[in-house]
């Protein structure tokens, strides 16, 4: 499958966009688990750009899927941050899981995907991911 770009205006738009890549995801033959992990990734991304934003007409999400892999790219105006400190494989153990804190969804997301990478430029932050097939 090709590129796709989306735009997210809200989290009901993020959530029609997940439906879609799951089916995707689907059709391609991954099974649950792995489809559980690309989805979770795109679910943390994205909900991270639309809740620290800055303008919620800026992001936007592309993504390739493939049989032995995805690419994910999520855009969004923000403000700079660093995002390496939350990658430490302890992170997620020195906090509560029901609490919302900085940083947990990226330490997730760090957990699920190979690669994971975040881009500051001319006021956009820009989270790449990249998960390879077992």
């Amino acid at each position: 499958m090709g590129l796709f770009s989306k735009k997210v205006k809200d989290l009901e738009t993020l959530g029609k966009i997940i439906t879609e890549i799951e089916t995707k995801l689907e059709k391609l033959g991954y099974p649950k688990e792995e489809k559980y992990d690309v989805v979770l990734a795109v679910d943390e991304l994205t909900a991270n750009a639309v809740f620290y934003t800055t303008d919620t007409n800026s992001i936007s999400i592309d993504y390739t899927l493939k049989k032995n892999g995805a690419k994910l790219k999520v855009k969004n105006k923000a403000e700079p941050f660093d995002w390496k400190q939350y990658t430490d494989p302890g992170y997620l153990k020195k906090i509560n899981s029901d609490v919302q804190v900085p940083g947990r969804g990226i330490a997730i997301v760090h957990k699920v995907i190979d690669e994971l990478n975040y881009e500051f430029k001319k006021g956009y932050v820009i989270a790449c991911a990249k998960y390879k097939r077992k």
